[in-house]
């Protein structure tokens, strides 16, 4: 535990934290922190964008060891800090990924989450908004990326209530967000939501996801500054009894709401804006260019 360094014969128990410019992390078999559920905890990650030199400069590594493979069980990972790459790695029995926090005080920037197989879990982007939530407002979480992952299997597909596991959340107080290439399916929520508040969430691109099979919603935005939904392909949306099936769409207040060149079938509405906030329309969204289909009526 409380070694500098671990070796294949006698590995540290828990990862460093702070973990320092250039650290490389490898985990080996599965990795609790000593939880026997699911709990948070936040890690401090600061990497620099230098030439990467280990223990001294560069971005931080976390991800499987070569010849074991490697696991996150239980833990709900928090982020906070600078130039990190978490990549490779399973997360299974409820463990999560969360890039940043709502909480003052946590910024985090320049990260790549990607090639993860999370099972009963999610990926959450959040930072702290500037109250003024004015159109300059600097965002706690900026430059992510969120690449190649599958989330699966979380909630209960048949539960009568509204349980919103949602793949891939991006809160308030996010900027400059690419989600690319992610498979997400067997969700109990949404495929992939943006709900930030005003211009607080700004410059979320996410293109060439495939989302099927999750509850409500494949992409839904319900604020947002610059809003894009890109060659995704969402089909077989589940509709609740609160709640129809919705291949892309959104509602409240998005601003330039972009939903272009997506192949969308299998629900009750390819694309849908139910409701907007009570304001002077000066909001605009759209569509172009989207192939949908086998498009049917609730019964």
């Amino acid at each position: 535990k409380n070694a500098t360094y671990g070796t294949p014969s006698s590995p540290r128990q828990q990862i460093p934290n702070p973990l320092p410019a250039g650290s490389y992390v490898e985990i080996s078999g599965e990795y609790t922190q000593g939880f026997l559920s699911p709990r948070n905890r936040m890690y401090t990650v600061n990497g620099t964008d230098a030439v990467w030199e280990a223990g001294v400069a560069g971005a931080v590594w976390i991800t499987k060891a070569k010849d074991t493979g490697g696991s996150i069980k239980y833990v709900g990972f928090q982020m906070t800090g600078a130039n990190v790459y978490l990549t490779d790695l399973d997360f299974t029995h409820g463990a999560r990924v969360q890039v940043g926090t709502p909480s003052a005080g946590y910024p985090i920037v320049n990260t790549v989450v990607r090639n993860l197989d999370i099972n009963g879990g999610g990926i959450t982007i959040a930072g702290k908004a500037d109250p003024e939530k004015s159109e300059n407002n600097v965002s706690e979480a900026n430059n992510i990326v969120i690449y190649n992952n599958e989330v699966h299997h979380a909630g209960d597909m048949y539960d009568l209530d509204d349980e919103d596991y949602t793949g891939i959340q991006v809160g308030t107080g996010v900027r400059h967000v690419w989600i690319l290439d992610n498979e997400i399916h067997e969700m109990s929520g949404t495929g992939v939501q943006v709900i930030g508040l005003d211009h607080s969430t700004s410059f979320v691109y996410v293109g060439n996801n495939e989302v099927y099979r999750v509850r409500q919603t494949g992409l839904w935005t319900k604020y947002g500054n610059g809003v894009v939904f890109s060659s995704n392909y969402v089909h077989n949306i589940i509709a609740t009894q609160w709640s129809v099936s919705k291949g892309i769409g959104s509602q409240y207040k998005p601003h330039n709401l972009w939903i272009i060149n997506n192949v969308i079938h299998d629900c009750t509405y390819g694309v849908r804006v139910p409701s907007t906030n009570i304001v002077p329309w000066l909001k605009t969204t759209n569509v172009i260019g989207n192939v949908i289909y086998n498009i049917h009526p609730q019964q």
